[in-house]
């Protein structure tokens, strides 16, 4: 009686009394295709569009045969297949790290159905004689399945928690202090009072903030400062004071007419105000903006040798500034 072969794995399934002093020769290739089928890789290669048939031959080493099928690199621009056998049962792992555009890629049996890759990642299937059916996360049950933690002792780095707690919750001290839990951090404690980011621009502490024009509304501020820009000695000519750079600007004036300009201030609707600290102002032609309504319509006499202290304030984005000498040669 001739031999016959295994339907999922070809094996060789030798008669009593078949192949006399050759059972040791296939015995030792059974096992070898057993050796294959558990821990066997093979890289396949595939173009975009095509389809790749794997294949298992009886009793020889075969591509399909292997646990591990790795697919080639390769950019994938159209629909392209790769597909195992009919008729067998066995567990794969396919290997689609190295494909570019890996959605165009279907993975099945010959005849039957399989899935689409739709990351270039790694998968585990496993056919069922007509069908390839992929294994992933959600199709598990247990711990993982069902979104829970296994319990870690915070002493070796775990939480203490075994559950991932409600949506947007951070995670904070228990009201005993023993133990870590989800909820809304008290703003005694220094959070906000609330348990979602409501919005952009959140504020972290020990950095600088944008509030990008952003009302920050009811708050009680304590040993707070104003950014000074030191324009140094301007020398005559033009220079600009940049109301994005801060609030309080000094200056020295020593040659020539020295022309002033105003830029970036607040958005229109909002008051921005600024002072200027200017020393020597008098000992040269100092020209204000246009837009500069001083009181009576002329700009004040400065000190020749002494600092003055202006203030300018608008509430158009600078169409109009209005501007007073707050204090003269202040010493």
């Amino acid at each position: 009686m001739a031999s016959s072969y295994s339907s999922d794995l070809k094996l060789e399934l030798m008669a009593t009394g078949e192949n006399a002093g050759t059972w040791g020769t296939k015995t030792n290739a059974n096992l070898n295709l057993i050796q294959q089928a558990i821990g066997g890789f093979e890289q396949v290669s595939v173009s975009s569009g095509a389809t790749v048939a794997l294949a298992m031959s009886d009793a020889s080493i075969s591509n399909a045969r292997n646990m591990v099928v790795k697919v080639a690199s390769v950019t994938l621009s159209g629909a392209t297949v790769v597909t195992v056998p009919d008729s067998i049962e066995k567990m794969y792992i396919f290997d689609i790290t190295a494909v570019t555009n890996p959605t165009n890629l279907t993975i099945k049996t010959a005849s039957g159905s399989g899935f689409v890759t739709d990351q270039a990642k790694m998968y585990f299937a496993y056919t069922d004689g007509t069908n390839l059916n992929e294994v992933s996360l959600d199709t598990l049950g247990g711990a993982i399945g069902t979104a829970s933690l296994p319990t870690v002792t915070v002493a070796k780095g775990g939480t203490g928690l075994t559950s991932l707690g409600a949506a947007n919750l951070p995670l904070k001290v228990n009201s005993g202090g023993s133990a870590l839990e989800f909820g809304a951090l008290p703003l005694a404690g220094g959070g906000t009072g609330s348990t979602s980011l409501a919005g952009a621009n959140i504020a972290a502490l020990n950095a600088t903030n944008n509030f990008a024009d952003n009302i920050i509304q009811r708050s009680l501020l304590k040993d707070t400062g104003e950014v000074r820009v030191a324009l140094g000695d301007l020398g005559g000519g033009t220079d600009d004071i940049d109301l994005s750079l801060g609030n309080v600007f000094s200056a020295t004036v020593s040659t020539g007419t020295q022309t002033l300009t105003f830029s970036n201030p607040s958005p229109s609707g909002n008051a921005c105000t600024f002072m200027l600290i200017l020393t020597n102002g008098g000992s040269q032609t100092v020209n204000f903006p246009a837009s500069v309504d001083f009181p009576g319509g002329s700009a004040p006499t400065l000190t020749t040798s002494g600092t003055d202290i202006l203030m300018f304030t608008t509430i158009d984005a600078g169409t109009l500034y209005h501007g007073i000498l707050a204090s003269t040669d202040s010493k």
